[in-house]
């Protein structure tokens, strides 16, 4: 009985360490996670401005290619009345080339639209996980040891998750070990008062 009290006592120890690595292991995971996340926020915000540079170089390019194309001189018609085919070139000339701005105001709008798009979506894919994280270390440590990270999203998150279930699972372990001990310990105890 001694030396189960002993062993049990032990356990206790170790348990209690066990929960101290684990909490440091949470702070680390929880420092980790944001890392993660600010790294991936940063890879969207320079993806995000590449993709918008490249949509200004196509659309200074479709707006060189646009004034080329009117900057073209026109084969002179020798008209009866000069007059009309001059009122009628600069039209022309100023309804193409406020066509062509149109053109370029709704493609550079609608690719801001996009990158904003995939910016508010690079977001979400990591701040859910890191949620889920956040929500699993509590129940964690207010000893649900069924509580455990659900996986997927990008690698490293998922990574995470599988190190921190893993994590989990030896916790779990050791807290049944020590009921179990704390539990014939009881037994013995009551068997030896009772003789």
């Amino acid at each position: 009985m001694v030396s189960s009290t002993e062993q049990l006592g032990a356990l206790d120890q170790q348990t209690t360490q066990a929960l101290s690595n684990i909490e440091k292991d949470a702070e680390e995971l929880s420092i980790v996670a944001r890392a993660v996340a600010d790294a991936m926020h940063k890879r969207a915000a320079a993806a995000t401005a590449a993709k918008i540079a490249a949509a200004q170089k196509a659309a200074a390019a479709a707006a060189a290619a646009a004034q080329v194309n009117e900057e073209v001189p026109e084969t002179p018609v020798q008209p009866v009345v000069q007059a009309a085919p001059t009122t009628t070139t600069t039209t022309t000339a100023v309804r193409a080339q406020n066509s062509g701005r149109l053109i370029i105001a709704v493609i550079s709008a609608a690719v801001l639209v996009l990158l904003l798009l995939i910016s508010v979506a690079t977001v979400r894919s990591i701040m859910g996980p890191i949620r889920r994280f956040m929500n699993t270390t509590r129940r964690l440590a207010n000893g649900d040891t069924d509580a455990r990270v659900g996986r997927g999203g990008i690698k490293e998150l998922d990574t995470l998750a599988q190190s921190f279930n893993e994590m989990a699972d030896k916790l779990a372990a050791a807290q049944a070990t020590t009921s179990s001990i704390r539990d014939s310990s009881r037994r013995a105890s009551m068997n030896a008062r009772a003789s």
